[in-house]
């Protein structure tokens, strides 16, 4: 399935103090090396610039650390949190995605954590497929 493509040169408008393009956000140092937290972040920021619902937002920006967001059930945040596991364990790079280990205890999520996870692993080789 892939997203309908915004209209060629479009480009969100940024909201009044924004960072400048290649600054820090105020109160975070200035690297000048990405992380992985910055997909989520910009991500979730052009989502939430779109009018996309909440939960989408969520999910993108969180995803890394499902148990720092509003408490959800099962949901896209809950989803995609795993599969990004599954995908970075299946490249033999796990520890870079952990799971979070308040999430898969929950009580909602903890007795079904083996069979999510045996059926994301074989969807896998389909997943270029789709």
């Amino acid at each position: 399935v892939q997203a309908p493509a915004l209209p060629p040169g479009w480009v969100p408008e940024v909201p009044a103090g924004a960072p400048a393009q290649g600054q820090p956000a105020p109160g975070q140092p200035a690297t000048g090396t990405p992380n992985q937290d910055d997909d989520n972040a910009i991500g979730a920021y052009l989502l939430g610039l779109w009018g996309l619902e909440d939960t989408v937002v969520e999910a993108v920006a969180f995803h890394h650390n499902p148990s720092l967001a509003p408490p959800c059930g099962l949901s896209a945040l809950v989803a995609v949190h795993l599969a990004n596991h599954l995908v970075h364990a299946s490249l033999g790079d796990a520890e870079r995605c952990p799971l979070d280990a308040r999430l898969i205890e929950r009580p909602d999520i903890q007795p079904h954590l083996e069979a999510w996870m045996s059926t994301g692993a074989m969807a896998l080789p389909q997943a270029d497929k789709i």
